[in-house]
């Protein structure tokens, strides 16, 4: 019985042994934690738009008119007065005076036009020649003054139109004479409408050289100069 005891105990402990002996599994891998996908690059942001280097505003418009119809206006700062006024070009009145005609007979750029880059020479005196023209000498109002002058070289030498009879001095006569001068502008003159011309001609026949646009006949803003006064008409005895 003692030896079949040892024996199996002997048994045991080989097969202990043996279980000892044998190579244990290595432990397999935990998978690497997976990387967190980089975060994209933030996009740079938007710069601000810049207004173009040549943007044109209302401002330089404004300089514009002054710069090529105040300094032809009898007050320049009144016409500057008048031009700061207007804000915009829905502001800007050309059914009264003096913008009845300075996109007409004068021949001004509009906001649109001046905005595109088409910035008109006014067909004006003085802006042309960098000269400033000299007011006419005289009584404009139609009535001799009773002092004979000679015609200034401004106006009766820049006359287009001539003819006259010597010692044609009648009112009549003077009112001939402007309407054969203002023929003459108009021949000269792109932007002088036929409407323009009877406004011209209304005022003639009325002697009203005060009202616009019949005070343009004398400040020198039309294309062939200013017209001879009355007493000029007198003092050159009807001939120009």
């Amino acid at each position: 019985m003692k030896k079949i005891l040892a024996l199996l105990l002997a048994v045991v402990m080989v097969l202990a042994l043996a279980a000892c002996g044998s190579k244990t599994e290595p432990a397999a891998a935990e998978p690497a934690a997976a990387e967190a996908p980089a975060a994209p690059a933030e996009a740079p942001a938007a710069a601000a738009p810049e207004a173009p280097a040549g943007e044109v505003t209302w401002a330089d418009y404004q300089e514009y008119l002054i710069e090529k119809a105040g300094a032809n206006a009898p007050d320049l700062e009144e016409f500057k007065g008048q031009v700061y006024a207007i804000n915009s070009w829905d502001e800007l009145d050309q059914t009264v005076s003096p913008w009845d005609q300075m996109f007409t007979t004068i021949g001004l750029s509009t906001w649109d036009e001046f905005q595109a880059g088409n910035v008109k020479e006014p067909l004006v005196m003085g802006a042309a020649s960098g000269e400033a023209s000299e007011e006419p000498a005289g009584d404009a109002s139609g009535e001799p003054s009773g002092e004979a002058s000679e015609p200034p070289a401004s106006g009766a030498a820049e006359n287009t139109a001539h003819g006259g009879t010597p010692g044609a001095t009648s009112e009549a006569d003077y009112q001939a004479y402007l309407k054969a001068w203002l023929a003459a502008e108009h021949a000269v003159n792109a932007t002088m409408t036929d409407e323009a011309v009877g406004e011209f001609e209304a005022c003639i026949d009325a002697m009203d050289f005060e009202t616009f646009p019949g005070d343009m006949l004398f400040n020198g803003m039309l294309n062939t100069g200013a017209a001879m006064t009355y007493d000029e008409f007198v003092a050159a005895n009807g001939v120009y």
